[in-house]
């Protein structure tokens, strides 16, 4: 089972997108790079393809740190947006 990591200044459960959306932290992480780096991790790779991206942190990540990314916490990596699923920022 992948480790998700906490989603602060948020209001989604852990690992799920939330409503509505948040505002951005000043020091929020604006990439999967960053975010891996900010949560111990060494490097950062979004998964998921565009239109039906389908990323999912237990089948694409299962041992690594995790978050599920959605079209408003979009990070500069992120890449182009879904039409249905979901992205995944997976660290090692």
């Amino acid at each position: 089972q992948a480790r998700v990591g906490p989603v602060t200044k948020h209001r989604g459960a852990a690992g799920t997108p939330g409503e509505p959306d948040c505002p951005a932290a000043p020091d929020a992480p604006r990439s999967c790079q960053e975010w891996c780096a900010q949560t111990g991790g060494l490097h950062g790779v979004v998964i998921g393809t565009s239109p039906a991206c389908e990323g999912t942190c237990n089948g694409d990540c299962p041992n690594d740190l995790c978050r599920v990314l959605d079209g408003r916490h979009e990070f500069t990596d992120y890449g182009k947006g879904c039409a249905t699923g979901w992205k995944v920022c997976c660290c090692i």
